[in-house]
């Protein structure tokens, strides 16, 4: 009883916001418990060390709720909404945007001077006008990952900042040559290549001009087609489809792909890899696709105070080192000593060929403007017509048109 009058002082009093500052084991027994619920796609491991600190350095309890499998973006949003979620965290969080969910960030972060500077250009992308709305915390951009002794075996220099397409052309095609007889390819190619390339410029690859469309293109018949000196993994039928172990096994000198996938995948191969910055396009530096986990407050929570003070914390330093040892997707806050800790939570080494190439790295938001239909013309119309180009079924001005008549379509379903 004495209890619950001190929690009622401490709240006329105003100083109930001091729970999150006193110690643990003094805020545990005068104040009431402080539950922030976070609704998004949180991974297990990073769960588990998000409840920790937040609990430990806050005395908040960290409440994860999970969207249901199969649930629609615009449906998430509305079931955060009327429960009167505090937080909102994911790839997708433009979608709250759309939905007026999200709660401007700029007067706080204005008010405790939040240093944003180690996120990069990776903010902007947060804004709208000139508001913003949420903050990066992960990221998991396109990398290059190669092999490291098939490349000094053909007498290559490693993957490095400048490279371009015609430079990965070269490096594939000396590979498959000199490893051809032991069913080695110079690369694999998974289903987003072409939209990858696509996303260099910045803009959805529905939107796209007519110049990078062909270009792109074009490097990959070289590549696949012309020089056959990659594998291009992706099947007719994906009912039973398993993903290429091409890299692991040793048979592939690179391979494209993001950053959260490749590192646990090379992790079970015994050959030494490395990673490089996804080659460029002639317009440009190495810009690499990305896709961005971000975090914001939403609207409808009557915790905003507190929600604010998660989110302050994990885009510090200390949150990013907390971010890191989870071992899942980079810290956007991208300093060495947080990449030399996550580099070390995910592969269980002090270093790894490539490490530097994460700290220079140019990521451009890969965005999703266009929603499902958009996201549907990346991962399905455009690898499912390149394999039709790639088995001889259709020819390149065939395809170009194809893919212009669909991007137009669904660019117009949008626009309505």
């Amino acid at each position: 009883m004495r209890l619950k009058r001190v929690e009622r002082v401490l709240a006329r009093t105003g100083l109930s916001a001091l729970c999150g500052v006193l110690p643990l084991w003094f805020s545990s027994v005068v104040c009431a418990e402080r539950i922030i619920q976070i609704n998004g796609e949180v991974h297990p491991r990073l769960q588990a060390a998000l409840s920790k600190a937040i609990e430990t350095r806050l005395g908040m309890k960290l409440q994860a709720i999970l969207p249901s499998r199969g649930q629609s973006f615009p449906a998430i949003v509305e079931e955060a909404m009327n429960k009167g979620y505090d937080l909102a965290f994911g790839s997708y969080l433009v979608w709250y945007l759309e939905q007026g969910a999200l709660v401007p960030l700029d007067a706080y972060i204005q008010r405790d001077r939040l240093r944003l500077e180690p996120m990069g250009n990776l903010v902007s992308a947060m804004r709208v006008n000139t508001t913003i709305y949420h903050l990066p915390l992960l990221v998991s951009p396109m990398i290059t990952i190669f092999n490291a002794e098939l490349f000094r075996m053909s007498g290559l220099q490693y993957p490095s900042k400048g490279w371009q397409w015609g430079d990965f052309r070269l490096a594939s095609r000396k590979i498959r040559v000199q490893g051809a007889y032991n069913g080695v390819y110079g690369a694999v190619f998974n289903n987003a290549i072409w939209g990858t390339m696509l996303m260099e410029t910045g803009k959805h690859p529905l939107d796209a001009d007519e110049s990078t469309l062909e270009y792109t293109l074009d490097i990959l018949i070289d590549i696949l087609v012309e020089d056959r000196s990659a594998f291009y993994d992706v099947p007719r039928d994906y009912r039973n489809w398993r993903p290429s172990t091409l890299f692991i096994d040793g048979k592939a000198g690179m391979q494209i792909a993001t950053l959260s996938y490749a590192l646990p995948f090379a992790s079970q191969t015994r050959v030494q890899w490395g990673i490089g910055p996804i080659p460029a396009l002639p317009s440009g530096d190495n810009a690499s696709a990305s896709f961005v986990y971000s975090i914001g407050i939403l609207a409808a929570s009557k915790r905003q105070r507190e929600a604010w003070e998660v989110v302050r914390f994990l885009a510090s330093q200390q949150g990013a080192q907390v971010l890191a040892s989870a071992g899942w997707a980079m810290p956007a806050y991208r300093t060495k000593q947080v990449l030399d800790e996550w580099a070390r939570a995910v592969t269980g080494k002090d270093d790894f060929v490539g490490l530097d190439t994460l700290l220079d790295l140019r990521l451009v938001f890969e965005g999703r403007q266009y929603g499902t239909t958009g996201v549907e013309f990346v991962y399905g119309t455009l690898p499912n017509q390149l394999r039709r180009l790639v088995d001889g079924e259709i020819s390149r001005e065939e395809l170009l048109h194809i893919v212009r008549v669909e991007r137009d379509r669904r660019r117009s379903q949008v626009s309505r």
